[in-house]
């Protein structure tokens, strides 16, 4: 069997898929920008953090980076009026990549009528600047933050405690059904993507499984493994024919992928 690449299983109706879409317009538009932000501790700012933007802009005829902070204001609205200042004077399409998470970014660019992407993709040639000046940035911020007492201690994300039960089977009723019923399973899952992830199904005939687990896995790949518990189970019962529900298009999809490359 043809190995599978880990991001195909995200299928392209993931959360995240319609925002990386890149098409050749998007390539061969003459102005390349990418916007990155980015944010440090800072404690007597008013909202306890310093947030910075860095826009680099490449074209055939002009490369450039500008970048700037603020202890106050809203980030998007100065990253998208800077972006303007940046483009003025410049003709031709243009196309703008910002980070995955920068949602109200992307929603205030496009609404401004721009061609943006959510991920610094390599075809974007501005991206490669962008984000390692945003990195410097960034860091030199942490670095001053800690000399000058406004970052005196690191803050760090508390653990949700997983449940040690990590298998809730119920198979009390697989004896129940008969080599010609059809057996209909529904699916879910859920994560956090940081700590913990649960997959589970239920049956027709009221048998179920959950599992949880420490994991970063994203939704869409517990979705996947929650599609493979039920067709264990399908296995177990000698079921002959089945009908399992998922409410995942990425979880399907990657299930197609599967059967092509069989």
């Amino acid at each position: 069997m043809e190995p599978i690449e880990l991001s195909e299983l995200t299928g392209t109706q993931s959360r995240t898929y319609g925002t990386r879409k890149i098409t050749s317009d998007m390539v061969s538009a003459p102005i390349h920008v990418a916007v990155a932000l980015w944010d440090e501790r800072w404690d007597s700012a008013p909202n306890g953090t310093i947030e910075g933007w860095v826009i680099a802009v490449n074209t055939k005829q002009t490369r450039f980076v500008r970048r700037g902070q603020t202890k106050k204001g809203d980030i998007v609205d100065i990253a998208v009026r800077e972006v303007k200042r940046a483009l003025k004077g410049l003709d031709g399409r243009v196309w703008i990549v910002t980070g995955r998470r920068q949602n109200a970014l992307r929603a205030a660019l496009t609404a401004d009528g721009f061609t943006v992407t959510g991920s610094f993709a390599e075809e974007n040639r501005a991206s490669k600047s962008a984000s390692s000046v945003r990195r410097k940035q960034a860091g030199l911020t942490a670095r001053k933050a800690r000399k000058m007492g406004e970052a005196p201690k690191k803050k760090q994300a508390t653990q949700v405690e997983t449940p040690k039960a990590h298998w809730w089977p119920n198979f009390s009723r697989a004896s129940s059904w008969s080599k010609g019923d059809v057996v209909r399973i529904a699916t879910d899952a859920s994560s956090d993507t940081v700590f913990k992830g649960s997959m589970c199904f239920v049956a027709g005939n009221g048998d179920y499984r959950l599992r949880t687990r420490e994991t970063k896995a994203s939704t869409d790949e517990l979705e996947l493994e929650a599609l493979t518990l039920a067709l264990k189970y399908l296995l177990k019962v000698g079921a002959r024919k089945a009908v399992i529900e998922s409410d995942s298009v990425a979880a399907l999809e990657a299930v197609e992928q599967i059967v092509h490359k069989r």
